[in-house]
């Protein structure tokens, strides 16, 4: 599920804050992998929820700054804490 919402300021820039949950469920749970002879079980079977929050802004009709954080947990895995900060120009 995502939502968002977004806002003009005085100054004419858009502000666009937005949320995203969502919960995942992995059913397969034979995932033996095997690469040069050494055996690896990557079983991830089970429920995660994935969470990520960000906010992207229009600064000018051709500049837009971005950044977002995200994170996720589950049954057999837990990826940290990560995030992206960027800038998106068009010509």
């Amino acid at each position: 599920m995502t939502g968002g919402k977004t806002f003009e300021l005085s100054n004419g820039v858009m502000v666009q804050p937005w949320g995203r949950a969502s919960v995942i469920q992995e059913f397969s749970a034979d995932n033996a992998v095997r690469v040069n002879g050494h055996h690896f079980n990557n079983d991830m079977s089970g429920t995660r929820g994935e969470y990520a929050a960000g906010v992207t802004t229009q600064a000018t009709e051709t500049l837009q700054v971005y950044a977002d954080v995200r994170y996720a947990k589950g049954d057999k895995i837990e990826s940290p804490l990560g995030g992206s900060l960027g800038v998106r120009w068009t010509w």
